[in-house]
């Protein structure tokens, strides 16, 4: 619930709609002390003292999928689990936000229940996704669980958090009925775009608009392009400071704070009030009454339909439509003629006697280039399982790519009515000719969506790397002795902020006090920036390999947002050099000290979080984490696998009594499409790790680049806990000020550093390829 009320001393009520204006009266209404402290005032006749409990509908990021409920095989000791009974109030959103707030890491609804817990659901309980067929009581859009099953999702708290940004996304069209965006607000006397953000991206919010000069919101809705208007016509003065502006007439300023996650909520536009008649109708593609009418309910349901137009009126009433309203067929009337309030939320209008509130969802096909097309594929338990549609009447392939696309997935498929999302492609073996999908779209005939038991594929990632051409001859063998830094011909440099999923405290760059060449050696050491520059710089990079504009490329230093303390390097040879299967061997002296990482690993070109490790080291020399060793004497190596897949790594130890940073190791990968096994020589011993119990097809199914860096610090090789010559780890994962609590621990961590000792030396890079 959002709203709770203190009512004649006794009563406590819950609601989710704030109440009307014209309702408020004076406090010296509410004058009747409370029964459990009569300090406090609880309401009085008639009156309510109303407050906010602080929860807010959190967008559901990322689904997990469909689980069984009943896991007989799990253990007597369960692990903390909250269950709360949701009676008509159940919804992923509104569990999500439950289990965020109890620090959860999973969300699962079924029918009326809500289940927060930490641990991820067991791939063997996974069950088809249409196990999980029962609405959601709240928002009858949605599936909540099944018989047995419950629908499970991942909380904003599963995530670090990104570092703050302060990125004006553009000046915005905000009709006063029907905002552009919608959520948390705050008010302020001293407002300004920082604030602002700040205020939002402290509550976990990706975006921030500037609503007047004292007005912020926070929202997890994405506004609409369709609505944004020259910068100009935000020209309001903030409250805070004469030299912003915050928001216009009917306009509002929006930012990025620079938070990001997964979301289909894209903000619906409002494009008028419509007069129609019974005769005449503006929408035919989908029409139902809903109890929990709202425009923004009503347009969420016709994206997820494959719609790009929605209408609300007679409060009860959602209609979907592929076609705007054409003038002069129908009338656009003033504002005040839609006046009716919405059944699910008083604050609201839902159209009136026949006339219509006509928004815009978001929705709009996908531009298809060649790479786009991955094919078909015989369906054997929906490869494309992870998220699922039903485009009824509306089925395309451009729809249904948009909609993954905007979620976040790589992978779209369409089969008849049914459009999937995933981040998983289907395995080789399962591709078909063309020719079997066949049948045609219901949303264009001259399209074809799939075939019986057959799945159109599409990769929606709009991220294509294209392979360099090699000739033949140099195809088999590759060898870098470092006389020269080849920058041209075969290495070139990640620059970029570390952000997820390490969130390291780094800014890699391509200068050469990082990164060198020096007496048939390539070097790469770690430096540290000066404390004046990290806590009150701006950082913008030249040649950034991320999103211009974004956080990854830009930085200011606000507040304990401190720069990254640390400059370091990684290359690669993801734009010269891709391959498969073969031998890469690698001769290196790995750094030392504390907090210090090297990795030297084959990175999967489909997805960088899967991984080929070689070796990797932290440089702490005396580490202990859970009571185990995990310092620099200690070397890391094996298949490190994208949590997505929901497969542990395979990532092994090795022990050396003389440190991996006092001489050089041979590093060694030999791997091939005809075999289980994966085999890791170091200085000429051999480790074999089988992947027999492994789906590597799908995996490991790309291309490969080789990547050589160091990086310090972060969220993911250091666990809580962990102790470094007994001292405390100086920062906590996930909070806030982690960087911050890390810089200002330098005067231990930082002695330990030395020019020599602390860089990664790299003697001889050699790639054999093979075919298969």
């Amino acid at each position: 619930m959002n709203i709770s009320n203190l009512f004649f001393r006794r009563e406590c009520w819950c609601g989710n709609q704030k109440p009307l204006k014209s309702a408020k009266v004076e406090d010296v209404n509410c004058d009747t002390p409370c029964s459990g402290d009569n300090s406090q005032l609880c309401g009085g006749g008639w009156k309510m003292s109303m407050y906010s409990t602080g929860i807010t509908d959190h967008t559901a990021k990322n689904y997990v999928g469909c689980y069984d409920s009943n896991d007989d095989d799990e253990p007597k000791t369960k692990e903390k689990r909250i269950t709360f009974e949701m009676n008509t109030n159940n919804s992923p959103k509104r569990c999500m936000n439950l289990c965020n707030t109890q620090r959860f890491k999973y969300a699962a609804t079924k029918d009326k229940v809500c289940e927060c817990m930490n641990s991820a659901p067991r791939q063997n309980l996974k069950r088809s996704q249409s196990d999980c067929h029962i609405l959601c009581t709240e928002n009858p859009s949605e599936y909540c669980g099944g018989k047995n099953a419950f629908s499970i999702y991942k909380t904003v708290f599963s995530d670090p958090l990104g570092k703050v940004n302060v990125s004006h996304i553009g000046c915005f069209k905000n009709y006063k009925r029907h905002p552009t965006v919608n959520g948390w607000g705050i008010t302020s006397s001293n407002l300004t775009p920082n604030h602002c953000v700040r205020s939002c991206y402290a509550r976990r919010f990706p975006y921030a608009a500037l609503v007047s000069s004292r007005e912020c919101l926070c929202s997890f809705t994405k506004p609409s392009t369709d609505g944004k208007i020259e910068d100009n016509v935000c020209n309001t003065v903030c409250s805070g400071s004469s030299q912003h502006t915050c928001g216009g007439q009917n306009a509002i300023d929006i930012y990025n704070t620079g938070l990001e996650w997964r979301t289909h909520t894209v903000g619906n536009y409002y494009l008028g009030c419509f007069e129609e008649s019974q005769n005449k109708r503006i929408f035919h593609g989908f029409s139902r009454a809903y109890d929990v009418n709202t425009p923004e309910f009503c347009s969420n349901l016709c994206y997820k339909l494959g719609f790009p137009y929605s209408g609300v009126t007679y409060k009860y009433e959602c209609f979907c439509g592929d076609q705007p309203p054409s003038q002069p067929r129908f009338s656009k009337v003033d504002d005040k003629q839609c006046n009716t309030k919405c059944v699910g939320d008083a604050n609201q209008f839902c159209g009136g006697g026949w006339r219509m509130g006509v928004f815009s969802t978001g929705l709009i096909d996908f531009e298809f280039q060649d790479q786009n097309d991955i094919g078909c594929f015989v369906q054997e338990d929906i490869p494309l399982s992870y998220r699922k549609f039903e485009l009824i009447n509306t089925n395309v392939p451009g729809k249904c790519s948009t909609i993954c696309h905007n979620d976040g997935y790589t992978f779209a498929g369409v089969m008849g009515i049914n459009c999937f999302c995933s981040d998983r492609k289907p395995d080789d073996d399962q591709k078909v000719d063309n020719t079997y999908c066949d049948i045609a779209c219901v949303g264009d005939s001259s399209k074809t969506c799939g075939g019986e038991d057959r799945i159109y594929v599409y990769d929606v990632s709009k991220k294509f790397i294209e392979p360099t051409n090699i000739a033949p001859d140099k195809l088999l063998n590759f060898e870098d002795s470092f006389e020269q830094l080849n920058l041209n011909s075969t290495w070139s440099h990640d620059v970029f902020i570390a952000q997820e999923p390490d969130y390291e405290f780094v800014v890699y760059n391509s200068s050469e006090q990082n990164s060198f060449v020096d007496n048939g050696e390539l070097v790469i050491r770690p430096t540290v920036q000066s404390d004046s520059f990290i806590k009150n710089g701006e950082l913008v990079l030249n040649g950034c390999t991320k999103s211009i504009g974004s956080v990854s490329c830009e930085m200011n230093a606000v507040s304990f947002n401190i720069l990254p303390p640390v400059v370091s390097a990684r290359l690669t040879t993801k734009k010269n050099l891709l391959f498969h299967f073969g031998q890469v061997e690698v001769i290196a002296k790995l750094p030392i000290g504390d907090w210090i990482v090297s990795e030297i690993a084959l990175v999967s070109v489909n997805n960088e979080l899967n991984k080929l490790v070689l070796a990797k080291t932290v440089g702490n020399t005396n580490l202990k984490c859970n009571e185990s060793d995990e310092g620099a004497n200690f070397l890391r190596y094996g298949l490190e696998i994208d949590q997505l897949y929901y497969i542990e790594s395979k990532v092994m130890k090795l022990k050396s009594e003389n440190g991996w940073h006092n001489d050089y190791h041979t590093f060694k990968l030999s791997w091939s499409s005809d075999n289980n096994n994966m085999v890791f020589e170091i200085d000429g011993e051999g480790h074999r790790i089988t992947t027999t119990d492994l789906p590597t097809n799908s995996i490991f199914e790309s291309e490969f680049f080789l990547s050589i860096g160091v990086s310090v610090g972060g969220m993911k090789n250091f666990h809580e806990g962990c102790l470094s010559n007994g001292r405390l780890k100086p920062w906590t994962n996930l909070d806030n000020k982690a960087m911050l609590n890390f810089w200002k621990d330098r005067n231990h961590w930082l002695p330990t550093w030395s020019d020599d000792k602390s860089a990664l030396r790299v003697k001889q890079v050699k790639i054999t390829l093979s075919e298969s």
